[in-house]
């Protein structure tokens, strides 16, 4: 790539993203310290990590849903959670 090839671009700063979304608390992006408090089955609301609400059909992703922030992987979790608790064909992860 080069200035040829580049129409226009876009940059994010920490300060920027922190003032847009203030779930990145610190210019954290990735849903908060690693804390005890924030890791496991305490993540996002206690009994709500593993990408299910106690709300029936209320699912939940992000950085702040196991296994975290760095992981990028949430959303294909999420879904596959979802078409399961649903019956519907799904692939298994490793």
């Amino acid at each position: 790539m080069t200035n040829i090839n580049i129409l226009r671009a876009y940059y994010e700063t920490g300060v920027s993203l922190e003032a847009a979304n203030p779930a990145f608390v610190s210019r954290n992006t990735t849903g908060g310290e690693r804390l005890l408090a924030q890791m496991g089955y305490m993540q996002t609301l206690p009994g709500c990590s593993q990408y299910k609400s106690p709300i029936p059909k209320l699912y939940m992703t992000g950085p702040s849903c196991q296994l975290g922030g760095e992981i990028a992987a949430m959303g294909t979790i999420a879904a596959n959670v979802m078409l399961r608790n649903f019956g519907m064909p799904h692939r298994p992860m490793n």
